[in-house]
C-alpha cells in the first residue's frame, strides 16, 4: 500500500486489523484452491481484483492512511456479503437487477469438477441468463434468455459451455434432448425445427441415418409450410416428436414396440403424422427411453399412451403394448396438462397440481413408498395438500430418477437422495422463510462487525492523535 501521502493525524498502525479482517470468511463462502479459482467463475469484480492483488506491508507498527484503510475494509465487507446473494444475471435481455442462481452436480464435464457429489454454484452459467437446460447421454445444452444456445460435453476439458454458432442467426425458444439419447432438437421463434447428433434410425428427420455435427433445419418444419408451424418439441432416447400450432403430432426415428404410433414397428426417417389422434388437439407429448412408451395429452385433458407396455407403464392394467395411441381411461375427468416418461414408468400432472405415477416400482421410483409395480395411474399421496405448479419440475425429477433407476444396487443411496429432494419440495415455503431469516441474521452480523471495525478505527486514530499532542503540550508548559 502507498503511504507516502499520509499526513500527521490521518494515519495509524492498523495493519493487524486488516490482517484479521482478511482471515474472516463468510459462513456461505467456500475456500477455493488456487488452481481451481478460474473454474466456473465469471470475470472478477473490481473489489475481488483489488483484494486478490493487494499486498500489505510486513511491519505491523507502520502507520497507514485512514482513507486507504477504509477502502480495504469496505472491499472486505463486500466480499463477505457477496456469497449471501445470488449472482446478477448479465444477459443483454435480462431486466436490470435480475438475480439468477444456477446449481449443478454430477458429471459436469469441467476438468476439476468432473464428478461433483454435492451442488455447486455455476456463476458462469448464471451470467448467461439461463432459460432452459436439457441433458443428454454425452452432454447438455443451455438456452439463454436471448435465444443463444450453448453446449458442453461431459468429457470436455473446456472451462465453460461453447456457443453453437450454427444457431446464432435464429432466436431459439426451446430445446429438447433425452438423458439416454445422443441427439438434439431446437425450435426457433418462427416455428423452425433443427436437429443434430446421432442419426441412427432416422431420429434426426432428414431422410437418412447420418450423424450431424451441426444443427440442420428439418425440411418438413421450415416455418413456411401452412399447418406445420411447430410449437413444441420432444426427444426420446432414439426418436423424436413435435406438436404443431394446430395440435397435430408428428413422430419419427426408431419404431421399436410401436412407440411412434403409426401402427407398426418400422423406423421412420422423416416426420410422419400420428393419424390416430387426427381431429384431437395435442397439447403435450413425452417420449421414453430404450423399452419406450410414448404419452400424449389432448386439449380436453385426456391422456393417450402407446408403445411398450411392460410393468403396466401404459396405464391400462396389463403389460400389453400397442402400436397406436389408446386412451388411459383411469385419467379421464382429471384434466391432465403434462405427462412424462421415466425409465419403465410414467407420470401425469393435473391442472390442479396433483401428480399421478404408474409403471415399474423398483427402488421406490413411483413415490408410493413401496417397490411394487403399479399398472394403473395412482395419486401420489406424499404430495397430498400440495399443488405442483411447475410443470418442468416433474419432468426434471422423472429424468433424474429414470436415469438412476437403471443403475445397479450401488446407486440405491443416490435414489434415496432423490426421494429426499422430492420430499423437501413439500416444505419449500418454509425453506424460503428460513433462507430469508438466515440472510437477515447474516446481514445483522456483518453490520455489527462493521460497527466494531469503525469503533476500533476511531479509537486507534484518537489514541494516536493524543500521543502526538502530548509531547507538544509538555513543550508548551
Amino acid at each position: 500500500m502507498d503511504n507516502e501521502r499520509s499526513t500527521q493525524g490521518t494515519s495509524a498502525p492498523l495493519l493487524p486489523l486488516l490482517q484479521r479482517l482478511h482471515n474472516i470468511h463468510s459462513s456461505k463462502e467456500e475456500p477455493v484452491a488456487e488452481e481451481e479459482a478460474e473454474i466456473l467463475t465469471v470475470q472478477m469484480s473490481p473489489n475481488e481484483s483489488f483484494l486478490r492483488y493487494l499486498t500489505l506491508p510486513q511491519d505491523n507498527d507502520l502507520a497507514i492512511d485512514l482513507r486507504q484503510t477504509a477502502v480495504v475494509i469496505m472491499a472486505h465487507l463486500d466480499r463477505l456479503a457477496s456469497p449471501c446473494c445470488p449472482p446478477h444475471c448479465n444477459s443483454p435481455t435480462s431486466h436490470k437487477g435480475t438475480l439468477q442462481e444456477v446449481i449443478a452436480w454430477g458429471l459436469l464435464g469441467w476438468k476439476l469438477y468432473a464428478n461433483v457429489n454435492g451442488p455447486i454454484q455455476c456463476k458462469a452459467l448464471s451470467s448467461v441468463g439461463v432459460a432452459q437446460i436439457v441433458c443428454s447421454e454425452k452432454g447438455f445444452l443451455i438456452l439463454s434468455s436471448s435465444g443463444a444456445v450453448y453446449t458442453q460435453n461431459y468429457k470436455s476439458t473446456t472451462l465453460a459451455p461453447m456457443l453453437i454458432h450454427g444457431l446464432s442467426s435464429r432466436k431459439i425458444v426451446k430445446l429438447a434432448a433425452h438423458p439416454d439419447g445422443q441427439h438434439y432438437l431446437a425450435l426457433s421463434s418462427n416455428g423452425e425445427v433443427f436437429s443434430w447428433g446421432c442419426g441412427d434410425g432416422g431420429r434426426l428427420g432428414h431422410g437418412d441415418t447420418t450423424y450431424l455435427e451441426e444443427p440442420t433445419m428439418i425440411a418438413a418444419f421450415n416455418g413456411k409450410q401452412a399447418g406445420k408451424h411447430v410449437v413444441h418439441i420432444a426427444c426420446g432416447s432414439t426418436y423424436s416428436a413435435v406438436i404443431t400450432a394446430d395440435g397435430e403430432l408428428y413422430t419419427w426415428g426408431r419404431g421399436n414396440y410401436g412407440r411412434l404410433g403409426h401402427g407398426s414397428s418400422e423406423d421412420q426417417n422423416t416426420p410422419m403424422l400420428v393419424t390416430a389422434l387426427k381431429g384431437l388437439k395435442v397439447m403435450d407429448v413425452a417420449c421414453g427411453s430404450g423399452d419406450a412408451q410414448t404419452l400424449a395429452v389432448t386439449e380436453n385433458g385426456q391422456v393417450w399412451s402407446w408403445g411398450d407396455g411392460d410393468y403396466g407403464k401404459l396405464g391400462r392394467g396389463g403389460s400389453d403394448g400397442c402400436k397406436t395411441p389408446k386412451l388411459v381411461e383411469k385419467l379421464q375427468d382429471l384434466d391432465i396438462v403434462k405427462v412424462c416418461c421415466g425409465s419403465q414408468f410414467s407420470v401425469a400432472l393435473t391442472k390442479d397440481g396433483q401428480v399421478y405415477t404408474w409403471g415399474k416400482g423398483d427402488n421406490q421410483r413411483l413415490g408410493h413408498g413401496t417397490d411394487e409395480h403399479v399398472r394403473y395411474p395412482k395419486f401420489l399421496d406424499s404430495l397430498q395438500g400440495k399443488k405442483v405448479v411447475d410443470k418442468d419440475l416433474v419432468s426434471a425429477l422423472q429424468q433424474r430418477v429414470g436415469l438412476l433407476a437403471r443403475e445397479s444396487s450401488r446407486d440405491e443411496e443416490l435414489l434415496r437422495q432423490v426421494g429426499s429432494e422430492l420430499m423437501c419440495l413439500q416444505s419449500s415455503e418454509g425453506k424460503l422463510e428460513g433462507l430469508v431469516e438466515e440472510l437477515h441474521a447474516e446481514a445483522q452480523h456483518r453490520v455489527a462487525e462493521a460497527v466494531s471495525f469503525q469503533a476500533e478505527l476511531h479509537a486507534e486514530a484518537q489514541r494516536r492523535a493524543e500521543q502526538t499532542e502530548s509531547p507538544q503540550a509538555e513543550l508548551r508548559r
